[in-house]
């Protein structure tokens, strides 16, 4: 049969009232309904344009009316069921299935139920291929896999038979017409077309048109009467455009867009787009076209579960799995497509789990704990002074707790749809949820009413869990937003083919990205396909030539992208394509600078023009990262809360390291107090354990502090050893009775950790300090610099005195110290870190003598770096040095002291220079600083 128009298939069989037109997929049969009745301006009956699976309901499928069809529900129930036996029989040591899901993961089964319900309607051609005789070496059927197959068949069978089902693709009736004449259009874009292909072409009710049967219709009226006399469209169609990455080819068609649209060469109507591998284009593509101003409409469904209102599901699900964790019931409780009724009692809940480290639930001794029970409890017996409404919260997570609870145990699906209902009337104002929320939560209900349903009917098949049956069919149940707004409509590549709108582009037209393989057995491992004679067929050429049908048609594809390189699809680029070669790249790039030449697309426009009537242009002078502050009081406000601790004019050892570090960065943090949120519990970081470790040490040397003589003394190591473990206890206890139920056991497993380091310590540095006399822990140090008007302040960790009269000064951390490079002068004579010159410059001038040693430990390094000691520098390091020596870098701190105040009253606070910007990097507040998008450093 020589190739038609589509056009002319239309009008053979348009007036005949009993013509059926049936296409692959719902997508065309929508498309055409629309066009032809445009075209002939009259109505057209929606019945005559249907879908594949749909003509085979009506013309091939069994009809008994004692029995009923299975369906996906009754195949989840039937799997659920089965997997439920299993379970129980791999408990008694005899599972029914060996290879399709291994006994050691039988009693877990719920990931595996839509699995084998996606395998059931396979079986019985699985079954007959592996043949009937007895189980052989050289046999599929000695293959355990497969015996597990025939034992599922039967199994299923017998299940089907003892329910008045049947499965539809096992028994199908011979081809009734019912009276009507079916015209099927491009039938070999379906999967299961060869199937059915040599029934339907001898039956003489029936017109078959494949892909290869339909031609472009390009006569004046026909469906090409489009303006393809555009140059440019003219030059495109039928083509395959390449491009260097996935970025330039979205940017190529969203500029290519606009022009047709903007310049009204077409309407958005007119225009469709097609892509392979949508998820992760759409987003890219929605916003090149939102900064274009051209409406977009998606036509991808989603799982249920992955759309608000269908989210709530999974939700519910993580927090009774997660045992209540926070993170699990922050998601639930800020997912703002829920109109939760007390928003805020939920932020004072969060607020309060964040500020009490309720992580997770645990189980210890066999009783697992909820950590928000036993943290409420513990803090309404010991009446701890905290500024939450502890009965109020403990209320709504009891409710919250019960409800959920409810709902996940619920055995029927009756009265799972009872718990659903008590949950949303106790914690949702429907009335505020948005429309598109609404809509999924109610197709979720109804899928659910579906169920209920299959439930009654199968009765004997309940297992008792319903929401995980219910969560596992919402995840497989596919929901497309339909939107009343009008868009250029984008589908996912397969799913339009045969459409024919006036544009039609085929985007990411790669060999991986529009190669179409129709797999008989996805299941089956390629081994045992080839021992059953089960190949996968190739349907990508006609896939690309029912894409161009249409007027004008353009493919495109990245030559790098997202996970690669890639490569065009063959059947584009090859000789005996349709789709001509891709154009000299002349003509290319002589498109790609016309389109940047049209009209200026209006939202871009728009921002042009308004930038353009702005009051004042942009200025460094404005601009405190770089300039003074010009405000006299704000600069006075300023010095003020920067220099105010206890006292005013007071400036410490760690503001000199921030301001030296970045002194646009000290301002936002010390002067404005800007932080990141906390938003995930931690349950004991870094800061935590230093600030432990500081109490414990000051505890311990308090101690030392309050005995006779107040010195240390090297051969009391065991008895300093005891009061150390004492006072880490003692320290732990008090730490905790100001936590949660959840640290218990973090701060049980913390003592050994501590106790291991500390010990450490006294072993290591005790000798060292044999008879020095303990001045303080956390010795407050404090001198005035009248010139500048300003104290330099602060605590040193530990001040002894030694026999000779001189200070040694220590500073524990907790991690790493300071490099020695960091605390000597550079090339260029700076120093980054003035922490040990500050305590001594203060230490020697408030106690008027002299430091012969000062050094960093670190607790948990084990490492001690020494900055000064009467031995001087080892090992060709700059460090440690006598007192003498460190002199420079005591003037350097006074020079820096000096410029630092300088900077403070002139209200000049500039960032980093831009040769040092690598900090920035690891900044708290570079979200808030921005210097590297402020558009460069320039006057």
């Amino acid at each position: 049969m020589a190739p038609k128009p589509l056009l002319d298939i239309f009008k053979t069989h348009i007036d005949d009232r009993s013509a059926v037109f049936v296409f692959p997929s719902a997508v065309p049969a929508h498309f055409w309904l629309r066009q032809l009745c445009e075209m002939y301006r009259k109505p057209l009956a929606l019945e005559r344009f249907i879908a594949w699976d749909e003509f085979k309901e009506h013309c091939l499928s069994l009809y008994e009316p004692d029995q009923k069809p299975a369906n996906s529900l009754s195949r989840m129930l039937f799997a659920s069921h089965i997997l439920e036996e299993n379970a129980q029989d791999a408990r008694a040591g005899s599972p029914l299935f060996k290879e399709l899901l291994p006994p050691e993961h039988a009693s877990d089964y719920a990931p595996f139920i839509s699995h084998v319900g996606q395998i059931l309607p396979s079986l019985q051609t699985i079954i007959e291929r592996t043949g009937t005789q007895t189980f052989t070496s050289d046999s599929p059927s000695h293959d355990p896999y497969f015996m597990d197959l025939r034992s599922l068949y039967h199994r299923y069978r017998d299940f089907l038979v003892s329910h008045g089902l049947y499965e539809p693709d096992w028994v199908r009736s011979p081809f009734s017409s019912q009276g009507k004449t079916w015209v099927l259009l491009f039938p070999d874009l379906a999967d299961d077309w060869v199937a059915y292909a040599p029934e339907l072409s001898q039956a003489p009710s029936v017109h078959i048109y494949t892909v290869q049967d339909i031609q472009i219709d390009e006569s004046p009226g026909g469906a090409a009467a489009v303006p393809v006399q555009e140059p440019l469209l003219k030059m495109l169609n039928r083509r395959l455009l390449q491009f260097s990455s996935v970025r330039e080819e979205i940017r190529y068609v969203a500029n290519l867009l606009a022009y047709l649209v903007h310049n009204k060469l077409l309407g958005v109507v007119d225009i469709a787009l097609s892509i392979p591998d949508l998820e992760h284009y759409g987003e890219a593509l929605l916003l090149e076209c939102r900064l274009r101003s051209l409406p977009m409409s998606i036509r991808q469904g989603k799982a249920i579960t992955d759309q608000s209102g269908g989210r709530l599901f999974s939700h519910l699900q993580d927090c009774y799995q997660s045992r209540w964790s926070y993170r699990a019931l922050k998601n639930l409780l800020t997912d703002r497509a829920l109109p939760w009724k007390d928003m805020k009692l939920i932020e004072q809940f969060l607020s309060f789990g964040l500020t009490y480290r309720c992580l997770s639930g645990y189980e210890i001794s066999g009783r697992v704990v909820d950590v928000w029970e036993e943290t409420f409890t513990r803090l309404l017996e010991q009446k701890l002074g905290t500024p939450y409404a502890l009965i109020n919260l403990k209320q709504f997570y009891r409710q919250l707790k019960r409800d959920i609870v409810d709902i996940v145990t619920a055995k029927s699906f009756e009265t799972l749809q009872d718990k659903l209902m008590y949950f949303a009337g106790n914690h949702f104002d429907r009335s505020r949820m948005s429309e598109e929320t609404d809509r999924v939560y109610a197709r979720a209900i109804e899928e659910l009413g579906r169920l209920i349903e299959t439930e009654k009917y199968l009765a004997d098949c309940s297992t008792g869990r319903a929401f995980p049956l219910l969560l596992t069919h919402l995840k497989n149940t596919t929901y497309v937003h339909q939107s009343e707004d009008q868009g250029i409509a984008v589908y996912p590549y397969r799913v339009a083919a045969g459409i024919a709108p006036k544009l039609h582009i085929i985007m990411n037209a790669t060999q991986e990205a529009i190669s179409v393989l129709v797999d008989p057995a996805p299941f089956l491992r390629e081994d045992r396909k080839r021992s059953l004679d089960i190949s996968s067929i190739d349907r990508s050429e006609s896939f690309i030539t029912a894409y161009g049908i249409g007027p004008v048609t353009i493919f495109t594809a990245p030559e790098r992208g997202f996970t690669g390189y890639a490569i065009p699809h063959q059947g584009l680029t090859a000789q005996k394509s349709t789709i001509p070669p891709l154009e000299d790249r002349y003509k290319m790039e002589e498109t790609r600078i016309n389109l940047e030449k049209a009209a200026p697309f209006s939202i871009q426009y728009e921002a042009w023009k308004r930038s353009q009537r702005a009051q004042r242009p942009y200025s460094t002078a404005q601009d405190i990262r770089k300039a003074p502050i010009n405000m006299e009081d704000l600069r006075e406000s300023l010095y003020t809360r920067l220099t105010t601790k206890k006292d005013p004019h007071h400036i410490s050892p760690t503001d000199i390291n921030r301001f030296i570090t970045c002194p646009f960065q000290w301002l936002l943090t010390q002067g404005l107090g800007i932080a990141e949120p906390q938003l995930e519990i931690e349950t004991i970081g870094q800061k935590d354990i230093g600030i432990l470790y500081h109490a414990i040490l000051e505890a311990f040397f308090n101690q030392l502090q309050a005995e006779p003589g107040k010195r240390i003394h090297s051969n009391e190591l065991e008895h300093y050893k005891a009061l150390m473990q004492t006072l880490i206890r003692q320290k732990l206890d008090e730490r905790r009775s100001g936590e949660g139920a959840f640290q218990e056991s973090v701060y049980e497993m913390l003592f050994e950790r501590i106790q291991e380091h500390l010990f450490a310590y006294l072993e290591t540095e005790i000798p060292n300090l044999n008879s020095c006399a303990v001045l303080g822990p956390e010795y407050p140090l404090r001198r005035k610099y009248p010139e500048l008007g300003i104290y330099l302040a602060g605590k040193a960790d530990l001040i002894l005195m030694n026999n000779n009269g001189n200070l040694i000064i220590l500073d524990f951390k907790t991690g790493k110290a300071p490099q020695k490079r960091e605390l000597w002068p550079d090339a260029e004579g700076l120093v980054s870190n003035f922490q040990i010159a500050a305590y001594i410059r203060m230490a020697e001038d408030q106690l008027s003598t002299s430091v012969s040693h000062a050094a960093f430990y670190s607790i948990e390094e084990r490492k001690t770096t020494k900055v000064i000691d009467p031995e001087g520098p080892t090992n060709r390091s700059p460090l440690p040095v006598v007192r003498t020596g460190y002199e420079p870098v005591i003037i350097k701190l006074d020079e820096t002291l000096a410029v630092m105040v300088e900077y403070l009253k002139t209200g000049r606070y500039p960032v980093v220079e831009p040769a040092n910007r690598s900090i920035c990097a690891s900044c708290a507040v570079k979200a808030v600083c921005r210097i590297n998008f402020s558009g460069g450093d320039k006057e």
